[in-house]
């Protein structure tokens, strides 16, 4: 490339075999032969320094490619790697005390580096040969005036500055010396020493927070509530200080007795003085250079005493109709006023506190009968009174047949009655044709229109200003026709080995509904009612032979059925097997499940165990099973007997089990 610093452009073209020659193509760089030149300077080119950890302050300028890292070292020798290049960089000094040079060398974008730099500060850490104390140490001063303690051994003179411009003139040294600060903030006092042989110190320093103003705030008792019903109370302190800041507070309840000086805090839980009336809380503040603001105050008002009151539901009546109520509410409180109540129909269930009202609506709680309604009263402190109440009977029955029964047998029913100021009454089976009015009364007998079914009853009332009632009406189903139903043993077994059986049950009732049942052994003495149900356990008579179970079903509007039954034979040689039977005598009842027919003939047929190992013959008592076939199962209860040739068989009854 050509000589000199700056763009170089290379070009190049190129030629085949052919001869053929290209475009021309160019590219360019940037000589740069120059070495970047810099400065360093250690903690702002102090002379000392306590600590090996410094700050560096760095200066590198290039012409050409730019400054572009930089690297360090303590002893020109040892470097460390390089680093982008900054305006600022933490260092750490070789260790111990006395004179630290600190090296940098620049390197450009080009890679040139520049002429190493360096600059010294030596390090002291084994104390300070002079040194200067405000207030002893303090951090804070409320005054100007201040005392300076001072310190260096061998010095013969010493000056003083406030900025490290304007100085004092020298003056024989001393260990104390007063000084006035000016303006509140963060002050600084310089001193510089002499020896006697004229060589002067460093400079030391000494720092305080000048604050002569003193702080303010405010106080704020259970929030700023007006009223209170406890001496507790919690007090919300805020102090402010924008200078020293807030340091400690005492409270008082006259302004005269204070309590200690403790640490401010933002809240604090206090006493007031007994007895109702107004309570006043004081506070004073201190910040952290001893200023103490002036006295703080809030007041609020302690009472004691629960407010009194009454609750009325309906304005006293005894009896309502409808849920729905208007209650009453009295209540008088002679210093703060009544604030809230509750409300309540089941204690110690509370609905929330509300605003206290004279009059509010209320919906009574579910289900006719006595209703109390609860009232508490709360005043302006946060007193509660007593619980008061009020008691009112709920009827939403204005009308009710038979009680208020579902159901009916009979046409002839009690109307039961209940109607707030009714003086006269009717009454109407359809309520188009009416009876004549008559005096009220709670309960009156009438007859139902005839004919199973929903049954209606209307009834309208007069109060005393002859203001008639919309027509009110109360049904019931008249059911006058008997359930019908059947019962059957052992699921229709011939025979049973035990007294305990099971009853399969099953009624039905068009009316009213299938509601009980009661189980008979002779059709003369009966078990209890009970819920009607499809299935039942019983226990029959004792003693071999045939029993019957009877049963009754009754309706829900107490219709009885007629007695049904089954019959079943109670033996002693139920489910034996065949061989077993065989072994008996003639004239012997027997049961056997669950046999295979394996021979079917014109007047009797022949079983076999499952497994063929025995057989005997069956004669039916009556005729044969129609459409019995060889493989039918079947279940046989009989007589054994022996035919003329010897061949055992059974007289029986037959239940074909497929």
């Amino acid at each position: 490339m050509t000589s000199g610093d700056g763009i170089k452009t290379v070009h190049a073209q190129y030629k085949d075999a052919s001869n053929n020659t290209s475009d021309v193509y160019t590219d360019e760089i940037e000589l740069d032969t120059i070495q970047p030149t810099g400065s360093i300077v250690i903690n702002g080119g102090a002379g000392y320094t306590a600590s090996t950890a410094v700050s560096l302050s760095l200066s590198a300028n290039d012409s050409g490619s730019g400054v572009a890292r930089m690297r360090f070292s303590n002893d020109n020798s040892v470097w460390s790697d390089w680093a982008p290049y900054a305006a600022y960089a933490d260092w750490t000094l070789a260790p111990g005390d006395g004179s630290r040079t600190v090296y940098v060398e620049y390197q450009d974008t080009a890679g040139n580096d520049s002429t190493v730099y360096s600059d010294t500060i030596t390090v002291d850490s084994s104390g300070a040969t002079g040194g200067i104390v405000i207030n002893g140490g303090a951090e804070y001063s409320r005054y100007t005036s201040v005392s300076l303690g001072l310190s260096s051994p061998g010095a013969a003179q010493m000056r003083f500055s406030n900025d490290n411009v304007s100085w004092t003139g020298w003056e024989g040294y001393s260990s104390a010396k007063s000084w006035s600060l000016s303006g509140d903030g963060p002050k600084v006092v310089l001193v510089q020493y002499k020896d006697g042989a004229g060589v002067s110190s460093g400079i030391y320093s000494d720092a305080i927070y000048l604050d002569g103003t003193s702080p303010s705030g405010i106080l704020a008792i259970n929030d700023g509530d007006v009223y209170t019903s406890s001496t507790s109370a919690d007090l919300t302190l805020v102090g402010v200080d924008f200078d020293s800041g807030m340091y400690q507070m005492k409270v008082s309840n006259n302004g005269i007795t204070w309590s200690g000086w403790e640490a401010y805090a933002p809240s604090k839980s206090w006493t007031l003085t007994s007895g109702d009336g107004t309570k006043t809380v004081y506070v004073k503040y201190k910040d952290q250079a001893g200023n103490t603001s002036f006295s703080i105050s809030d007041t609020i008002q302690l009472e004691s005493n629960p407010p009194s009151g009454s609750i009325s539901i309906n304005s006293g009546d005894d009896l309502t109709n409808t849920p729905e109520v208007v209650l009453s509410l009295s209540a008088t409180d002679s210093e703060s006023g009544v604030s809230q109540m509750r409300l309540s129909d089941s204690l110690p269930d509370w609905n929330a506190w509300e605003l206290y009202a004279p009059e509010r609506n209320w919906t009574l709680s579910s289900g006719d009968g006595t209703k109390t309604v609860y009232a508490q009263y709360q005043d302006g402190a946060g007193n509660t009174s007593p619980v008061y109440s009020d008691t009112i009977e709920l009827n939403t029955d204005v009308i009710a047949i038979n009680g208020g029964a579902d159901y009916t047998r009979y046409t002839a029913v009690t109307l039961t009655l209940s109607y707030v100021n009714g003086v006269e009454m009717r009454f109407s089976n359809d309520s188009v044709n009416w009876s004549g009015w008559e005096s009220y009364s709670t309960s009156r007998a009438w007859t139902l229109s005839s004919g199973d079914g929903t049954r209606t009853v209307y009834v309208q009332y007069k109060d005393g200003s002859a203001t008639v009632s919309p027509s009110y009406s109360d049904s019931i189903v008249l059911d006058t026709t008997l359930p019908t139903g059947t019962i059957t043993i052992d699921d229709g077994a011939l025979y049973t080995g035990t007294t305990q059986v099971t009853l399969t049950l099953s009624a039905s009732d068009a009316g009213s509904g299938v509601a009980q049942m009661k189980f008979s052994n002779n059709n003369v003495t009966w078990g209890a009612w009970q819920s009607y149900s499809t299935s039942a356990s019983w226990t029959l008579e004792s003693g071999y032979g045939e029993k019957t179970v009877h049963v009754k079903y009754k309706d829900s509007a107490g219709n009885t059925s007629w007695s049904a039954s089954d019959d079943i034979e109670l033996i002693e040689h139920a489910d034996v097997t065949i061989a077993q039977a065989k072994e008996l005598a003639d004239g012997e009842r027997v049961g056997l499940a669950s046999k295979t027919v394996t021979a079917v003939f014109a007047d009797s047929f022949y079983i076999q165990e499952p497994d063929r190992t025995a057989g005997i013959m069956v004669k039916p008592a009556s005729a044969m099973p129609p459409g019995l076939a060889i493989g039918a199962l079947v279940e046989v209860m009989g007589t054994l007997n022996t035919d003329s040739d010897g061949e055992r068989y059974i007289e029986a009854q037959i239940r074909t089990l497929n």
